[in-house]
């Protein structure tokens, strides 16, 4: 009833998209995860490279970063989940306020 009723109509004078929402079968439900904010990121920095420097710990489950749907472009922030409050904890003690470009640079496809 969303979509029917609100499709095409105006907020704060744009235009606002309601559909479906999807998940992709590949990701894993991180719903009941622990999840921390990662800030300050490169606009280089992709959803992979995220997840990439944050899988040391072994509970780390996903890496999203928030994008800017009119630009395209990151927002410059993201999440990374972990199964276990223990390794979300030692993200956050390790790598608050360091700059982690060794994990971004070694990151290969």
């Amino acid at each position: 009833m969303a979509i029917l009723s609100l499709k095409e109509r105006h907020l704060f004078g744009q235009p606002i998209k309601v559909n479906w929402a999807y998940t992709s079968s590949q990701r894993e439900d991180t719903s009941n995860h622990f999840n921390v904010f990662v800030g300050d990121l490169s606009p280089e920095v992709t959803d992979t490279m995220l997840f990439a420097c944050f899988s040391v710990y072994p509970s780390c489950s996903d890496g999203k970063l928030m994008w800017d749907l009119k630009t395209g472009r990151s927002r410059g922030f993201g999440f990374v989940s972990f199964r276990n409050q223990q390794d979300a904890q030692s993200a956050i003690n390790d790598l608050t306020g360091k700059i982690n470009l060794d994990c971004i640079c070694n990151y290969s496809n």
